[in-house]
Formats: structure tokens, sequence, C-alpha cells
């Protein structure tokens, strides 16, 4: 689909950097600049700046950096149509629809339509006639209407085909219902509906798209599960989802910590009853991408668990994945035959906030969880212990993080701190990630001065526009060696002629090469002045390099062919081409000595 670039512009004037960004991340204000944990790369300490004058994020730490639309591309994993398609929508800006759409990623978008569309309908049965037993359940359960508004809870007919039926009415496909895991085929060719007389939990995305649902069963049957869920679609990846941390995310922003719990109507209860920072697994183990997803928002998280301490103790092993991504982890249990719902419902708010500020740190609650039920009476009670909380400290990739632990283990334990070290030692396994680490420079960067100079000319005509006429009068767009440099480089050549300026969020949705992205952006949050004259000889040395290293190429090609002829004895030939090459070499010389930029005038 081809997105008409007014309407880019549109989009790209109201998605303000700032508010895309800290719907993700959350920010602290620096000088000018905002800074926040990078949510590409594991860190502690935050490198990931957005600047609002120049609209544009960058990490100091990974170099990843762009602008909005780029940045809405990174984190959702999306086109760069799909993405401002989804600000579009979320700035009410209108798209119009283009001959040219690609039919694949329409159909993707489309997912989100059917979704959004089954969602409502859902939520007209709960407030039906039809749905007057589940609104009953919800009630009895002290759900206010607020919060089942809210969090958009609906209701699914007992019927094989009532989402069926009326998705067909409103233009939606058999197929299309399927691709989101709402229906199931059936033997005779058909289908029926997946959910069927189960009250609908519709599950969003961190942007507000809902990708799936969760379905609680209205009268629990021993041959039915009590909750099913949507399967992994084109759209919802489970390990990258967490219920609620969309309706809550802010909260959990402001106050730098998250409540993680098990189930949907646990997020529920708390936010009815003012805690808004909870979100939910949904009974699947933790995965690194959820630990990330958390680490985006806030550092610090408290693991509430139901009142069962062996249960607790046995998921203990799940969460270290979250001390490994680098967060802050405690612990807190309900009381035996409590869930956090049914907790502040039947206690009070203020109890569970007694209890949730005597927390303990993980690897403090894993020592009382292990020894409560298992007093350390002999030798190899201890060492059971001390290789498990090894197995749960080995994963943690920070060094100061790590020994900080080692000496707490050590010193609760009454054990010298290199037994707990060796242990250590044996289980870890952290260390510097693939996809955690900063990308090493291309060689061709580091090396060639023919590539950095070319890198350095699309630099100066970022930074200082004034220095375009100049680099336009000398240098041909021919003349640059890497196709991506002369793409951007005609990009800005286009854009000065066109405008008079250059517009730098433009020239980054030209750019399709993600390492050249980087280099852009850093580029642009560049702050320090440079002097004329010195801008002058920067410039001229740029155009003097690149032209040089294209003669050096020309009179090398001429070279070989020369010796090619003198073997031939092409008398003609060689005379010509002697010539030619001695030319070259005079050129080069020349070259060497000549300022093309001397003064102001040059540039009028």
């Amino acid at each position: 689909m081809r997105i008409p670039s007014g309407k880019i512009e549109e989009i790209r004037a109201a998605a303000d950097i700032f508010d895309v960004v800290s719907g993700y991340v959350g920010l602290k204000r620096r000088g000018q600049n905002y800074f926040g944990l990078c949510p590409f790369h594991t860190e502690k300490t935050p490198s990931f700046s957005v600047n609002p004058q120049k609209q544009i994020f960058h990490c100091f730490g990974c170099g990843e950096g762009g602008n909005s639309i780029s940045f809405i591309m990174k984190i959702e994993n999306l086109s760069f149509v799909e993405s401002a398609k989804l600000l579009a929508e979320r700035y009410h800006i209108q798209i119009p629809e283009s001959k040219e759409t690609d039919e694949k990623e329409k159909a993707k978008l489309a997912l989100y339509d059917v979704n959004r569309f089954a969602t409502d309908f859902f939520v007209r049965q709960l407030w039906s006639p039809a749905g007057k037993a589940a609104l009953t359940y919800l009630q009895k359960r002290h759900f206010s209407e607020e919060v089942i508004r809210e969090f958009e809870l609906g209701f699914a007919l007992s019927s094989w085909d009532a989402l069926i039926k009326e998705a067909l009415k409103f233009g939606f496909s058999n197929e299309q219902l399927k691709a989101v895991g709402l229906v199931i085929p059936n033997k005779k060719g058909g289908y029926y509906d997946r959910f069927r007389e189960r009250i609908m939990f519709p599950i969003h995305n961190v942007s507000g798209l809902i990708v799936g649902f969760g379905g609680r069963i209205l009268q629990d049957r021993p041959d039915s599960p009590k909750y099913i869920n949507s399967p992994e679609t084109a759209i919802y990846r489970k390990s990258r989802i967490l219920y609620g941390l969309f309706q809550n995310r802010e909260t959990i922003r402001k106050r730098e910590k998250s409540l993680l719990v098990e189930g949907y109507a646990d997020v529920l209860g708390l936010s009815q009853a003012g805690i808004k920072n909870a979100v939910a697994s949904s009974g699947t183990a933790l995965t690194t991408e959820q630990a990330r997803l958390l680490l985006r928002y806030a550092p610090n998280t408290i693991i509430l668990y139901d009142g069962d301490l062996a249960g607790a103790n046995a998921s203990l092993r799940g969460v270290d994945i979250l001390l490994q991504e680098g967060l802050q982890v405690k612990v807190a249990v309900l009381p035996e035959g409590s869930d956090p719902d049914s907790f502040v419902k039947e206690k009070s708010v203020d109890e569970l906030k007694i209890i949730l500020s005597k927390a303990r740190e993980l690897i403090d609650f894993k020592i009382y969880a292990f020894t409560a039920g298992n007093p350390l009476q002999s030798p190899q009670q201890k060492a059971a212990l001390v290789n498990m909380l090894a197995e749960s400290v080995g994963n943690i990739h920070d060094e100061v993080m790590r020994n900080l632990y080692i000496q707490e283990i050590a010193r609760r334990l009454n054990l010298s701190e290199t037994v707990i070290f060796r242990a250590v030692s044996k289980k870890k396994r952290f260390g510097k990630k693939q996809e955690d680490s900063v990308p090493a420079m291309p060689a061709r960067e580091i090396h060639g001065v023919r590539f950095q100079a070319e890198r350095e000319i699309l630099e100066i005509l970022l930074r200082f526009p004034k220095m375009i006429p100049a680099v336009y009068h000398h240098l041909e767009l021919d003349e640059l060696k890497y196709p991506e440099h002369r793409q951007v480089m005609m990009e800005i050549y286009e854009q000065y002629v066109n405008t008079g300026r250059i517009n730098p969020q433009h020239v980054l949705d030209f750019v399709e090469n993600g390492e050249l992205q980087k280099y852009i952006v850093a580029v642009l949050v560049k702050e320090e002045e440079v002097a004329e004259n010195v801008l002058n000889q920067w410039t001229s040395d740029c155009i003097r390099s690149i032209k040089i290293n294209n003669l050096h190429i020309k009179a090398a090609e001429a070279r070989t062919t020369l010796k090619e002829y003198e073997i031939k004895k092409n008398g003609k030939k060689v005379l010509e081409l002697s010539q030619t090459y001695a030319k070259m070499c005079r050129d080069i010389e020349q070259l060497k000595k000549k300022v093309f930029l001397s003064g102001e005038e040059e540039r009028l």
C-alpha cells in the first residue's frame, strides 16, 4: 500500500515523539531531552534518549534510533505502512485506500478489525437479555460496571455459530475468523465458534489493539476447561503479551513498580480496588519478551502468589527470567485459600498493601520457601538449597548485582563467599548475549577511508544544510560508491531543490538500511557547533578523498588494461593507455592540493 506523502507528513506532525515513546518507555527529563531504559537491549543505566525538538529517539548504548514511525516499526515489529496506519488510527487521521495496497499487508491489518468486531459483538451480548446470567455472575463477584466496561468484558453465546452468522452479515469471512482463532473447522467442511457460553476477556497489546481472547466458562463442568484462550496467530504471540499492561502501563511507569499476578480476574479485581499496576501472565511460564516488556515501564516488580506456599515454591524457577533481564524482584504470598481478587473484596485494600510492603527479595523468598517445609538439618539439604540459589543467581547478567546476591546468600547460610561463588560459576549462563550486545561496526566503516568520507559528507549535509549548494556543485551523485549513500544524498538534494530546506524525518523514512539509519540518528543528535573555517576544511577533505579514490580506481583499471595490451604487443593501445594513466596520476596530484571551499562565496 502506498500512503500519500501528505498523509505521512500529517501523521508525523500529529505523532509527537515523546507522546509515542512514553507509551512504551518510562522517560525522565534531563536538560532538553528525555531519558529512559532502552526497550531494544537490556541495560541498567538509561541511555535511551528522546529529543522533542528534533522529533527523534536515539540509544547511546545499542545505537538504535529514528522517528516516531520507525520507533513503532521496531517496537511492534511492523512494516512502515502498518506503523503509519497504526499511528494514523491512534491520532484519528483518515488514510485513503489505494489500489496499490499489498494484499498480504491488508489481510494482516484486517485481522485487528476482526477482533475489534468480535469484541463489540461480545460486549453487546453481555449487556443484552441473552447475557443476563453472565452479567449476574460478574456482579456476584462484585465487579463494577466501570471495570467491566474499561476492560471490555463480553459474553459468547451458547450457540455454535452466533459469532459466525453476525460476522458474515458485516462482511467478514470464515477464513478471517479462523485466522484469529475465533472459529474451528468441523469435519463437514464448515466452522463453529471456538468460544461458547463463556465470559470473554479481550487481550490487548501495548498499543491497545485487540490481538486475542480469553474465555471463562460460565458454569463449571468437569468435561470443559475453566479457561480457554486464543491460539497463536499472525497478530497474537502469547510470549509477548501481558494482560492488563495496556490499561495499567501509565500507573506502572509512575510508580516504577509492577505487580505480577496469575489471572484476568486478579487484574480486574485489583484495578477496581485502586491498585492499577497489576498485569497477568495468564497462567503461562514467563518469557524473556515479557520480562523485557515489564522492564520497559518499571525496574521493579512484585510477584503476588495465591495463598499456597508449596505452589509458589514450585513456580519460582520460572521467574528467574526476571532476574536475568535486570528486574528487581520481590515476592509476596497471600493467606491460604485467597487469591488477589477475592482478598481485596473479602478483606481490604489496606490489608493487601501491608502484605505487599512485606514482600521479600526473590532470593530471600527462595530461602524462606525452601526452609519452611524443609529445615536445613543436613549438609545435603543445605547443598541442595545452595545449588538452587546458584541456578537463579547464575542467570543475572549484571556483575555487581550478581556479586551482591552471592554475598547475601553467604551471609544468610553462614557459608564463605568463595563456596557460593564456585557454585554460581558452575551454574552460570550469564555473559554478553548476542542480541544485547552493541552491534559491531562493519569492517569497511572502521577501515575504509572512502566509506567514511561518504558518511561524513552525509553528516555535513544533514547537520549543516547551508553546505548543500557547495557539495552539490562539486560532487555528483555518481561519484559516490555505495548505493545506500547515493540514495540518501539524492533525497537530500531533491528536498533542497524542491523546498529550499531538508526535513530529517523524511530522510529517515526513506532509509531502509538499519545500520545507516542508526548512523543518521546519531548524527542528528549531535549538538556541538563547528567553526566556519573548520567546516569548510572538513567538507573539502571529504570531497577530495572521494574524488581521489575514484581516480585511483580508474587508474588501477587503466594500468591493468595497459599490461594486457603490452602482452599483446598492441603499440597503439599501449601508447593511448599510457597517456591516459599518466594524466590520471597528474590529476590525483592536483586534487591533493585543491581547495574546494575557500570562503563564503563558494556557497552563495
